[in-house]
């Protein structure tokens, strides 16, 4: 697949794609770019790489994933188990892979796209690809393949969830929540972050939703755009993720570029830039 990448650093993503079962788990995004040979002069050149394999095409990527690892460039290696799930770590052991701090093994395509999603919007630590129970704890693994155990009893919510019931819980389309349906129970990654380490994590993130709520107020009026121009999002609302009181969702923000007639990653990158202008004023204060 000969196709160029986008030049703006940092943005670029390059999938060597050797599950053909996840061509259709690939955001079409216009940065976001699928390869299929190894060799590609393009994808070998790209800062931002994910291979994504199943568990028997392990020693057909294996080589190329030891230089991408290498070279500082590998974002995810994302293996799905296939109908040799039972002999994964063999697999991994006979590829000489699994050492790799950025591997995840998954069993459900939607992970890939959570994860692509989240790099392409450059939320990859704020959002979850997986997670799964594991006696009394919960793992999550959140897009950038950092990795969270979580005692159920950590969160009084989780904790009422029943013994076998703890398994039945449905991840959003995004990445934003984990949540028990039958429970009523809904939590975040920040939640979580919160009640592993409360004191840093919960601080943390209020000075990110004050920053980038600052940021949206100040790229709408720079725009010249009143709260009330936003067509699709309640000014109510709005005011509350310009406050800092209030994250804004993926949704949110597609509708806020599209008032401000922007792609949604010009949009997220102008934030970005809005942000790290706000924290370099604060820190030459």
């Amino acid at each position: 697949m000969q196709t160029k990448l986008n030049s703006r650093e940092g943005r670029e993503i390059a999938v060597l794609l050797a599950d053909k079962d996840a061509r259709s788990a690939i955001p079409k995004q216009h940065n976001i770019r699928s390869f299929v040979d190894s060799k590609n002069a393009e994808l070998g050149e790209s800062k931002n790489i994910f291979v994504i394999a199943t568990g028997l095409l392990l020693p057909d990527v294996a080589a190329f994933v030891k230089h991408a690892n290498s070279t500082k460039r590998l974002r995810g290696l994302l293996v799905r188990q296939d109908s040799y799930q039972s002999w994964i770590t063999q697999l991994l052991d006979m590829a000489d892979l699994r050492s790799l701090r950025n591997l995840l093994v998954h069993s459900d395509n939607e992970v890939v796209s959570r994860v692509l999603m989240a790099w392409n919007y450059g939320a990859q630590e704020n959002l979850i690809a997986d997670a799964a129970v594991l006696g009394e704890n919960l793992m999550i693994r959140d897009c950038a393949l950092n990795r969270y155990v979580l005692p159920f009893h950590a969160i009084g919510d989780l904790s009422a969830i029943k013994l076998d019931d703890r398994s039945r819980f449905k991840i959003s389309e995004e990445g934003s929540r984990i949540s028990w349906p039958d429970y009523g129970v809904d939590i975040n990654l920040d939640s979580i972050k919160s009640a592993l380490d409360p004191g840093p994590s919960k601080a943390d993130s209020e000075l990110h939703d004050r920053l980038y709520g600052g940021a949206i107020a100040q790229l709408r009026k720079d725009a010249g755009l009143r709260q009330t121009d936003i067509e699709g999002l309640d000014e109510r609302h709005l005011r509350k993720i310009e406050s800092g009181s209030q994250r804004a969702t993926l949704r949110s923000l597609e509708i806020l570029a599209k008032a401000h007639k922007l792609d949604i990653n010009d949009y997220m990158n102008k934030l970005a830039q809005c942000v790290s202008k706000a924290k370099r004023a604060s820190v030459n204060k």
